[in-house]
């Protein structure tokens, strides 16, 4: 696992603690998950038909 996944997996476990999971900080959450696999280059998608 990397420095990268632990820290979602850190903020994944701080979301569930802090109360309701709004889907606002859902989202959030989400969206830092996808930029930070599209930065490492894990993220592929298939040629456009």
């Amino acid at each position: 696992m990397s420095d990268l996944d632990r820290q979602l997996h850190r903020d994944a476990v701080e979301l569930c603690q802090t109360g309701p999971a709004t889907p606002a900080k859902l989202m959030a959450l989400a969206h830092a998950g996808l930029k930070a696999w599209a930065k490492v280059g894990n993220l592929q998608f298939p040629p456009e038909k």
